[in-house]
């Protein structure tokens, strides 16, 4: 089968969630004797490794333009499916496409990476504003979005909201990554049926586990793998919560390690350094494997998933994750007390003291990384890749 993966971005395994799990699945269907391409729109960075596929296909937008040239795709590279990775619009164009190549079905699966209506979140006031002063050539329409905000918000959640329905009804299947979301987007959608969904977990990024006989290895680090981007992370929250632990004498040999890079991170490291914090260390975008094997704690701080795969690779090397509970799909990862802790989102106290429990005990901490160990084997390459190919057959 020849399979045309369509993402925002070209896809490597360090830019970012979506794209990490579009090469983990690709990968695996070309191990199983597919044929995997790429349809994008906007480059990534030159120093990133680019995950391989058969071609790939760049284009700026969908218009009348560049139609003629992805079709002629389509039709040269023999292409049997497309998977959508989170590109509302770009369904209902696809739909139109497809419709036009007499030469066979193409079938469309629509993957859907958030909690449905996560997106609302997105336009905010800040970003509003900002795009006003970092556009003096088109002032008046800023100031117009701005002055007029709430009108721009109500108009983007029915456009959101309509674009869910047009996606579900233009698509041949749904996916999504929790059972649990699946009335959230009936509701968001005023949809009327079901048929169409079907529930794929996210694959585990690497096929290694922790051997847990190593466990005295482990560093006395603590491990954010994350965007540095506040809206969603709230990588400022959990600095604040850093801050509480650092004061702590008994606590003085252990770190907090953060990997990743984004909008908000010079404002992070501000932050560090007004606060005199010692032992927070910035990594930058690096390839997360080396810091899960010697972490032993993780956090989490986002104010919405879709799945949150940090946590997953987390498990699978023994670092015990602490995450709010801001997302309905970390109750599939997260067996509160058992294989990590959630705490009632923005109890910012009882975060600290799991925290501080984790740190101080090695048992309870050993015993926990033991059972995400295993826990997480449910998400494995091999076990993801066969819903994947049961979906496709």
């Amino acid at each position: 089968m020849n399979i045309l993966f369509c993402s925002f971005f070209d896809v490597s395994s360090t830019k970012g969630g979506t794209e990490r799990i579009t090469t983990t699945v690709s990968e695996g269907l070309k191990e199983a004797g597919h044929k995997c391409f790429l349809l994008y729109f906007r480059d990534i960075e030159s120093d990133s490794i680019k995950t391989d596929f058969e071609k790939r296909i760049r284009i700026n937008k969908i218009n009348t333009k560049t139609k003629p040239q992805i079709k002629n795709f389509l039709i040269e590279n023999d292409i049997d499916t497309l998977i959508i990775q989170g590109l509302f619009e770009m369904t209902a164009e696809m739909k139109n496409l497809v419709s036009e190549i007499d030469k066979k079905k193409i079938s469309i699966i629509f993957v859907h990476h958030f909690n449905p209506g996560a997106e609302e979140s997105f336009l905010t006031f800040r970003k509003t504003v900002k795009s006003l002063k970092e556009s003096p050539n088109n002032k008046f329409k800023n100031l117009t979005k701005t002055i007029l905000y709430p009108i721009a918000k109500l108009k983007y959640h029915l456009k959101l909201r309509y674009h869910y329905k047009q996606t579900y009804l233009n698509a041949d299947k749904v996916v999504l990554l929790s059972e649990r979301f699946i009335d959230p987007y009936i509701r968001y959608a005023q949809l009327t049926n079901k048929d169409k969904f079907h529930i794929i977990h996210n694959a585990l990024s690497f096929n290694s586990f922790f051997d847990i006989a190593d466990y005295n290895s482990k560093k006395k680090e603590i491990l954010i793998i994350s965007r540095l981007e506040e809206k969603q992370k709230r990588i400022g929250l959990a600095l604040r919560i850093w801050k509480k632990i650092e004061a702590l004498s008994m606590l003085e040999d252990w770190s907090l390690i953060i990997v990743g890079k984004g909008s908000d991170e010079t404002k992070y490291k501000q932050f560090v350094k007004d606060h005199n914090l010692q032992r927070v260390f910035f990594e930058g975008r690096k390839e997360p494997q080396s810091y899960y094997q010697k972490a032993s704690i993780f956090m989490m701080t986002s104010s919405f998933e879709g799945w949150g795969l940090t946590l997953t690779e987390a498990q699978q090397y023994g670092v015990v994750p602490i995450a709010f509970d801001s997302y309905a799909s970390l109750h599939d990862i997260i067996q509160d007390g058992e294989n990590g802790f959630i705490i009632p989102n923005n109890n910012i106290s009882e975060y600290i003291e799991k925290l501080k429990l984790l740190i101080i005990n090695q048992d309870i901490r050993k015993e926990m990384a033991s059972k995400c160990i295993e826990s997480s084997k449910r998400f494995s390459q091999e076990n993801i890749l066969q819903e994947w190919i049961k979906l496709l057959c």
